[in-house]
C-alpha cells in the first residue's frame, strides 16, 4: 500500500514571528549552543522581528526575499 502525503491547506496554520523565534531558541537549546550564542540570537531576532513588525508582517510566511529587497532600499 502506498503511503500518501497529507498536507494542510493554506491559511490553516500560520507560524508567527515569535513562535519561529521560540523554535529556533530551542533547537539552539537541544544543540547545546553557549548560553552567550543563545542569548545574541534571541536579541538578534528580537530586533528584526520588531523592524518587521513595523512593515507589518508578523507571520514567517510573508517574509520573502522580495520584501526583504524592498525594505533594504528604504535603509540608510
Amino acid at each position: 500500500m502506498k503511503k500518501t502525503l497529507a498536507f494542510k491547506p493554506a491559511g490553516q496554520f500560520e507560524v508567527t514571528l515569535g513562535s519561529a523565534s521560540e523554535a529556533f531558541r530551542l533547537r539552539c537549546q537541544a544543540q547545546h549552543l553557549s548560553p552567550a550564542t543563545i542569548h545574541w540570537y534571541k536579541q538578534i531576532l528580537k530586533l528584526f522581528g520588531r523592524f518587521l513588525e513595523e512593515y507589518g508582517v508578523t507571520l514567517v510566511r510573508d517574509v520573502t526575499p522580495t520584501l526583504l529587497r524592498e525594505v533594504s532600499g528604504t535603509i540608510h
